[in-house]
C-alpha cells in the first residue's frame, strides 16, 4: 500500500475499563505500540477472499473475536446515538480487550477521538492502526476492488476516510490526497469490468 508514513500516533490502547460501572483512575502502565516490534512481527489478522453477488470483488477477513464482541460494539455506538459520549468510549474500549485487532472497534473509537474529542493524535492512532492491519493482510500488488458497501470493508472505508479528515485538519492536503487517491483505486470500477484474479499470495495465506 502507497500511503504516507503516519505521524508519531498516541497509542490506541488505553486501560482497560468496564462500561457497566463509572471508570476509577488508574495508574499508567506501558502498552504494546501499533508500530511496535511484536505487532509488525506476528502473523497477520486481517486476510482478503474473492466474493461474489450484487457488489462483486474483495472481503476483507476479520479475526473471530471481531464478530464475538459485536454486541459491545453495537451497545458503544447505540450508546453514542444516544448522546452518551463517555459511556459510548468505555463500552469500546471495553470490547477492545478482548478484540484488539477489531478494525470496527478501532474506526468507532477513532471517529470519537476526531468528531468528539477534537484529539487528532489519538484518531490518528486508531485509523493508523486499522490501516496498517489491512496492509499486512493484502497480497503484494492487491489491486482490489473492495466494495465500500459490503460490511466487512467498511470499517476499513471509515478509518480511511477518518486519516484523510485527520490530515486535511492538520494542513497536509499532498497526504490527503494520497489516500484520497488510494480509496479511489480500491473502489469498484464504474464500467462493467471483470475483478482481476487475486495474486500469487492466496486469500488462505492471508487469513488468520
Amino acid at each position: 500500500m502507497d500511503r504516507p508514513p503516519p505521524r508519531q500516533p498516541r497509542d490506541p490502547f488505553p486501560p482497560r475499563r468496564d462500561p457497566r460501572r463509572r471508570p476509577q483512575p488508574q495508574p499508567k502502565h506501558p502498552s504494546p505500540s501499533p508500530q511496535g516490534k511484536s505487532q509488525r512481527q506476528r502473523r497477520p489478522s486481517i486476510g482478503v477472499r474473492r466474493v461474489e453477488g450484487t457488489h462483486p470483488g474483495y472481503d476483507l477477513i476479520h479475526p473471530p473475536a471481531s464478530y464475538d464482541v459485536m454486541p459491545d460494539y453495537r451497545e458503544g455506538l447505540e450508546l453514542l446515538r444516544e448522546g452518551d459520549v463517555d459511556g459510548a468510549r468505555d463500552a469500546l474500549r471495553f470490547a477492545l480487550e478482548a478484540a484488539r485487532d477489531s478494525l470496527w472497534i478501532h474506526a468507532a473509537l477513532g471517529r470519537i477521538a476526531l468528531e468528539q474529542d477534537r484529539d487528532l493524535d489519538l484518531a490518528e492512532g486508531h485509523f493508523g492502526y486499522v490501516l496498517d492491519l489491512v496492509e499486512r493482510g493484502l497480497p503484494p500488488n492487491f489491486s482490489g476492488p473492495l466494495p465500500p458497501e459490503r460490511p466487512a470493508n467498511q470499517p476499513f472505508y471509515d478509518a480511511l476516510d477518518g486519516m484523510i479528515a485527520c490530515y486535511r485538519l492538520r494542513g497536509q492536503t499532498q497526504r490527503a490526497e494520497q489516500l484520497q487517491r488510494l480509496a479511489d483505486k480500491w473502489r469498484p470500477p464504474t464500467r462493467n469490468e471483470r475483478t482481476p484474479p487475486i495474486p500469487s499470495a492466496s486469500a488462505s495465506s492471508s487469513s488468520p
